[in-house]
């Protein structure tokens, strides 16, 4: 099952990042270069882990603390993008970094679960997406409004996710049940956004 699951997210999470590079040919929105950044640091985390789960002496813990500081930053510079009657917004980069160093130099370390910078980055994700898609969505093309619209989605369920993870990890069989719903969410995102990106028209 570790396998089907890992090469249906390395198989959809490569289509969308070909059709994000596809899409930068003959579109340069700004937006979709921080997509494009995002997908790339999603596909080389789940390829990393699955090249290595073998090596018992490995912690992945640094390595989902870096990926989850990345993503916060590139996921803020697709927010910053969009909201463009914001003023001082450049400050929410402030944020992810903030929370990486409490958690990891007060609460706990590196080495440990990488559980506040999770809650933390998608809770803040789903905020400043809804943000987008309620107070900027007359500034936005539709196609990036879409876009918003399924990773306000996404964040949500992540943020869900991780709010119970703990719970999950003492419990195998819910476990078993309830990552099921949060694999295909992660490729239905890749998929649906690949979708929305190669229907989007260049500008003229």
């Amino acid at each position: 099952m570790v396998e089907f699951y890992f090469i249906s997210l390395f198989i959809t999470g490569l289509i969308s990042i070909i059709s994000t590079l596809f899409t930068l040919r003959r579109n340069k929105e700004k937006s979709l270069f921080s997509l494009l950044i995002w997908f790339i640091i999603r596909f080389s985390v789940e390829c990393i882990v699955y090249v290595k789960k073998g090596d018992l002496e490995i912690n992945f813990h640094p390595l989902f603390h870096s990926s989850i500081l990345l993503e916060s930053i590139v996921m803020l510079s697709f927010y910053i993008i969009n909201s463009k009657k914001m003023k001082w917004k450049q400050l929410f980069y402030l944020v992810p970094i903030v929370l990486f160093l409490f958690e990891n130099q007060v609460v706990s370390s590196i080495y440990s679960p990488c559980r506040i910078g999770n809650l933390g980055y998608n809770s803040i994700m789903v905020i400043l997406l809804f943000e987008i898609l309620v107070f900027h969505r007359k500034l936005i093309s539709d196609k990036i409004r879409n876009i918003s619209m399924i990773l306000f989605l996404y964040h949500c369920i992540a943020f869900i996710y991780t709010l119970f993870i703990p719970n999950l990890r003492t419990n195998i069989d819910l476990m078993k049940m309830v990552y099921p719903v949060f694999f295909v969410s992660i490729v239905a995102l890749n998929l649906t956004i690949s979708y929305l990106l190669l229907c989007l028209k260049p500008k003229k």
